[in-house]
């Protein structure tokens, strides 16, 4: 799937919860997120390949709409179940309701093209993202940002999709870049420097 495909469906799925069409900024960063989660639904290995959950939204409900994840790490061992979704729309859905309707604050935030803020507010408390108050809570789908990572990071990460080199969403796009975009990381302006150049090379290449 393309970034323009992935567009097309997290569009669809965005008028679902809300009612109206993402901005540019917002969708940027709702396909930058959900790239660094799990590939537009790609997923993981089997038994989780091809779920169609766009945000490793984990399922605590024996609904059976789930797949047993499990991946080894330098720490220790790392397992959860994860949510199964009938279409890429399904899954993007409520990737975004989780996301950004329960978290309002981040939805202004990357609204605005405030990357930065926009992940801050995703680690901000309450914790919709950590397994153990999903189930305090008794929900049955959370999204779950690993507990290695921190703020500077996932940062990174997200902007590393929006200008490259993992991803170049704004390019592809067609995107303004946000005139300001605070940062947390050296790393972070450097990877926005770098992809506003690669994202000028895309436009004069395809003139």
């Amino acid at each position: 799937m393309n970034t323009v495909e992935a567009a097309q469906i997290y569009r669809k799925a965005f008028r679902r919860v809300f009612g109206v069409e993402p901005n540019d900024y917002e969708l940027a960063f709702g396909l930058a997120q959900s790239h660094l989660e799990s590939s537009w639904g790609k997923g993981w290995k089997e038994p989780c390949a091809n779920s169609n959950n766009w945000g490793a939204v984990h399922s605590y409900k024996s609904d059976g709409k789930r797949c047993a994840y499990g991946e080894a790490s330098p720490d220790g061992s790392y397992g959860a179940y994860m949510a199964v979704y009938d279409t890429p729309e399904d899954g993007a859905a409520d990737f975004i309701k989780i996301a950004y309707a329960r978290r309002l604050k981040v939805r202004k935030a990357a609204a605005q093209g405030d990357w930065h803020s926009a992940v801050v507010e995703l680690y901000a408390p309450p914790r919709y993202f950590t397994g153990t108050a999903c189930k305090i809570r008794g929900e049955n789908r959370c999204l779950e940002i690993d507990h290695v990572e921190n703020v500077r990071s996932y940062e990174s990460a997200i902007l590393a999709r929006l200008y490259g080199p993992t991803k170049t969403i704004v390019a592809d796009l067609g995107i303004k870049a946000p005139r300001t975009v605070k940062s947390s990381s050296n790393v972070s302006l450097i990877a926005i420097g770098a992809g506003l150049l690669l994202a000028g090379a895309l436009a004069l290449r395809n003139r």
